[in-house]
């Protein structure tokens, strides 16, 4: 399989698991605003606070966290510099909360408010096809020296 190709299959894998992180997210945040669950509750983050608060964390997180790092992951692989805004904010929702921060339910809401008002509205997919563009203009300057370099 050739470099382009495999990056051209790995870029459509990215589009595909993003996909399914914003719109595991957004029903996930919906069902936290409804039921005022522990939704930003990470096994991390349960592990450190101690045995009882892991069975809190909802399956939900669970799988959120894990497409997070798949996606990071091929990102890098990909060659993408900036990480998934999406995916960054998520972690920072669900990092350490001070004692007088908005419970999860509140603080779902507001998440929702920012991606519905267009916070995040396909900036990763821009960014990745502006790199794709720019890979390929490379690729094509490369390919152009390549006749002039054999000459000599």
């Amino acid at each position: 399989m050739s470099k382009q190709t495999k990056q051209e299959k790995q870029r459509r894998k990215l589009l595909a698991l993003e996909q399914e992180f914003s719109e595991l997210l957004i029903s996930s945040l919906h069902k936290c605003v409804a039921t005022r669950g522990c939704f930003f509750l990470t096994e991390a983050e349960a592990n450190r606070r101690g045995d009882v608060y892991i069975r809190l964390v909802w399956p939900e997180t669970k799988a959120l966290v894990k497409l997070a790092a798949e996606i990071d992951t091929l990102r890098s692989e990909v060659g993408y510099s900036q990480p998934n805004m999406l995916i960054a904010e998520f972690r920072g929702y669900c990092g350490p909360k001070t004692p007088n921060e908005l419970g999860d339910a509140r603080r779902a809401e507001q998440f929702l408010q920012q991606i519905e008002s267009g916070a995040f509205n396909q900036e990763s997919y821009r960014e990745m096809a502006n790199d794709a563009a720019r890979e390929r203009d490379a690729d094509e300057w490369c390919e152009g020296l390549l006749p002039d370099i054999l000459d000599e």
